[in-house]
């Protein structure tokens, strides 16, 4: 809660990957919901 990194205007280092991640699993959980609605 006391990260100074965090409000000083610069994007965080440590959390890139992490959003990166977070995004892939949307996107896949989006594709599996279109691949299943085509398909049914």
């Amino acid at each position: 809660m006391g990260d100074p990194d965090r409000y000083s205007g610069k994007p965080p280092k440590r959390g890139c990957g992490v959003w990166i991640l977070i995004g892939m699993a949307v996107a896949l959980a989006l594709l599996s919901a279109l691949v299943l609605g085509f398909l049914g």
